[in-house]
C-alpha cells in the first residue's frame, strides 16, 4: 500500500514536470517568435527607408532627358532596387505566414479587373523579351467574388513574374475558370503557362520548400530568394486550393492552383447580357496571329459572345480564307490582326483586306505591342493595345458593329495611361498636398514627386511643423510619416483630429517604411483615412492622391473630369 502511494506521488511528479517543460518550451517558443517577428518589423523599416531614396530617385531620373548609356543605368538602379524590396517582401511575408499571423481579409472584387490590371502590370516587362502575354478570364465567371484580392494577387503576381522572368522567347498565357459553382461560393482555377526554360525533373520534388530553386546555378542567373512559391502554396491552402505545376527541361511549364470564393456583390459587365451581343449577330472574325495560344483565346471570346470565328497563324493564310468566302455572303468581316506577324506585313494586310470589294464593309482591328494611342486610318478602324483586355475587346467590337455604314470609327482601345506617360490634368493644381516627413530624403523625393504629377505642394519637416500649417492654411490633403522624432505620425494625426473637432475632416494619409501585418489597422485605427507603406512609386502616390481628390474634394473638380 505505502508502496503504491509512492509510486502515484512519484508519477504526479514525473508528469507536472513534464507538463511544466512542455510549457516552458512552449513560452520560449512564443518568446522566440515574437522577438523574431520584431526584429524583422524593425529590419524591414531600416532597409526601406534607404530603398525609398533609391527606388524614388531613379523613377524620376527615367522621366528626365538622359542618353542612352544614362537611361541603362538608371534602369539598372530601378530595377535593382525593386530587386531588393521583392527580397525584403518576401522574407517579411515567410516569417508572418510561418508564425500564422496572415489571416485573409474578405472583400468584394472583381475578378475581371483584378486580372486585367494584372497582365497591364507586366506587360513593359513582357514587351522589352519580346514575348507574348494573354488572358483569358471564363465569360460564365460570377459577376462579382469576395475574398482577399492583394493574397490572390500576390499569388498570380508571382507566377507571372516567375514565367517572365524565365521565358526567353514564345509566351505566358494566364486563364481563370470556373471549375465549381454552388449557391455560395466558387472553385476557381488559375493556371499561368510559358514557353520557358522549363524545371529539371529531378529538383521538381522540391521546389515548394523555402530558400529553394530549382537548380544552384537559378538564382545566380535569374535571382530570387526561392521563397515566392512557398508563399503561393501557403497562401493558396489558406483559400481551400491547392497549387500545383507540369514542367518539362526545354519545353516551359505550366502552374496552376485554386481558391475558393464566396459570391459577392453583382457586377454587370456587357458581354453577360444578351442585348448587347446581339448586336454580333451580322459579323464574322477572322483572327491573324503568330501565336497559337493567343489565337485560342481571342477565339474562345468571340465564340462566347456568338461571332463566329476562324483563326489563322499568317497573312496569306488570311487571303487564302477570304478568297474561299462563300459568294453572296452578308455578314461583315471583322479582322483582328496581330501587328508582328510575319511575311506579309500586317499593314498590308489591312490594306488587302479593304481593297477587296466583295467583303461588305469590312472592319480592321490591329493588335499592337506598343500603347495604341493612334488614330483610325483608311486601312486600320482601330487599335488595341495587348496584351488584349476582354473588355477593351468586346467595346471595340460593340462601336464598330454599331458604325457599319462603311464610315472609319476613330476607336482607340488602350488601357487607361498611366499618369506618368502625358501631362498631369490642370485640376490637380488646384489640390494642395501637404507633406509632412523628418527625412530630407523623403521630403525631396516626395516634393519632385508631387511636382510631377502636377499637385501643388507644400513640405514640412517634422510633425510639429505640420500641426501648425494644417491649423493655418488647411491643406486639402496630407501625406504624414509616422515614424518621427518629438511626435510621431500616429500622435500627430491625433492632435489634428482633437483640434478639427466635428467641423472638419483633413484627408491624411499614412507613409510609414513598416510593413508587417496590423500596420494599415493601426494607421487607420489612430484617425489617418488610408496608407501608403514605402517605398512610395509614382504611380501609387497618383492613384492613391486622384481617389481623395476625386472622393472627397468634389468642389474642386470641374465637371467632366
Amino acid at each position: 500500500m505505502v508502496f503504491s502511494a509512492i509510486r502515484d506521488i512519484t508519477e504526479r511528479k514525473r508528469v507536472d514536470e513534464e507538463v511544466n517543460s512542455a510549457h516552458g518550451v512552449r513560452d520560449l517558443a512564443l518568446e522566440a517568435a515574437r522577438l523574431r517577428s520584431e526584429f524583422l518589423a524593425s529590419m524591414s523599416h531600416e532597409i526601406r527607408t534607404p530603398l525609398a531614396g533609391i527606388i524614388g530617385a531613379g523613377e524620376l531620373l527615367s522621366l528626365s532627358d538622359l542618353t542612352p548609356e544614362q537611361r541603362r543605368q538608371t534602369e539598372i538602379i530601378r530595377s535593382s532596387g525593386e530587386l531588393l524590396l521583392t527580397t525584403v517582401n518576401d522574407i517579411l511575408d515567410f516569417s508572418k505566414l510561418a508564425a500564422g499571423r496572415v489571416v485573409l481579409e474578405k472583400l468584394d472584387f472583381d475578378l475581371v479587373e483584378l486580372t486585367e490590371s494584372l497582365i497591364d502590370s507586366f506587360a513593359v516587362a513582357a514587351r522589352g523579351k519580346g514575348i507574348e502575354l494573354a488572358l483569358y478570364v471564363d465569360v460564365n465567371m460570377p459577376s462579382g467574388l469576395r475574398g482577399d484580392p492583394s493574397r490572390l494577387r500576390q499569388i498570380l503576381n508571382n507566377l507571372v513574374s516567375n514565367a517572365i522572368k524565365f521565358t526567353q522567347q514564345g509566351e505566358v498565357m494566364v486563364r481563370a475558370n470556373r471549375v465549381e459553382d454552388t449557391a455560395d461560393d466558387v472553385l476557381v482555377r488559375f493556371e499561368v503557362a510559358d514557353t520557358g526554360i522549363g524545371i529539371p525533373f529531378e529538383a521538381q520534388g522540391r521546389l515548394f520548400q523555402p530558400f529553394v530553386q530549382a537548380e544552384s546555378s537559378t538564382s545566380r542567373r535569374f535571382g530570387g530568394t526561392g521563397l515566392g512559391l512557398v508563399i503561393a502554396a501557403t497562401l493558396t491552402d489558406q483559400m481551400g486550393g491547392e497549387i500545383g505545376f507540369e514542367s518539362a527541361p526545354g519545353k516551359g511549364s505550366n502552374f496552376h492552383f485554386t481558391a475558393r470564393l464566396e459570391k459577392g456583390l453583382e457586377i454587370v459587365r456587357p458581354w453577360m447580357t444578351a442585348t448587347a451581343t446581339s448586336c454580333f449577330n451580322g459579323i464574322r472574325a477572322l483572327i491573324v496571329n503568330d501565336s497559337p495560344s493567343s489565337r485560342q483565346i481571342l477565339s474562345e471570346y468571340l465564340s462566347s459572345w456568338g461571332i463566329e470565328n476562324a483563326a489563322v497563324g499568317s497573312g496569306a493564310e488570311a487571303l487564302e480564307i477570304l478568297r474561299l468566302a462563300r459568294a453572296g455572303d452578308e455578314k461583315q468581316i471583322v479582322a483582328l490582326i496581330d501587328e508582328q506577324i510575319s511575311g506579309l506585313s500586317a499593314l498590308g494586310l489591312a490594306r488587302a483586306i479593304k481593297e477587296r470589294s466583295d467583303i461588305k464593309h469590312s472592319k480592321v482591328i490591329m493588335l499592337s505591342a506598343q500603347r495604341a494611342v493612334r488614330n483610325a486610318t483608311e486601312v486600320v478602324d482601330a487599335w488595341i493595345t495587348k496584351p488584349v483586355r476582354p473588355s477593351h475587346l468586346f467595346s471595340c467590337l460593340l462601336e464598330l458593329c454599331r458604325n457599319a455604314d462603311g464610315v472609319s470609327t476613330r476607336t482607340i482601345a488602350a488601357p487607361p495611361p498611366s499618369p506618368i506617360d502625358n501631362e498631369p490634368p490642370q485640376w490637380r493644381k488646384a489640390v494642395q498636398v501637404l507633406l509632412v516627413d523628418d527625412n530630407l530624403v523623403n521630403r525631396t523625393i516626395g516634393a519632385q514627386q508631387l511636382s510631377v504629377l502636377g499637385y501643388t505642394a507644400e513640405i514640412v519637416d517634422g510633425a510639429r511643423r505640420g500641426l501648425e500649417f494644417v491649423s493655418c492654411r488647411r491643406p486639402d490633403i496630407v501625406l504624414m510619416d509616422c515614424e518621427m522624432p518629438e511626435m510621431d505620425g500616429y500622435q500627430a494625426v491625433a492632435e489634428i483630429r482633437r483640434r478639427e473637432g466635428n467641423t472638419r475632416h483633413t484627408v491624411v494619409v499614412a507613409l510609414t517604411a513598416h510593413a508587417t501585418e496590423g500596420d494599415r489597422a493601426r494607421c487607420l485605427d489612430a484617425g489617418m483615412d488610408d496608407y501608403l507603406s514605402k517605398p512610395v512609386k509614382l504611380q501609387s502616390l497618383a492613384a492613391m492622391l486622384d481617389i481623395w481628390a476625386s472622393g472627397k474634394l468634389d468642389y474642386i473638380l470641374p465637371s467632366g473630369q
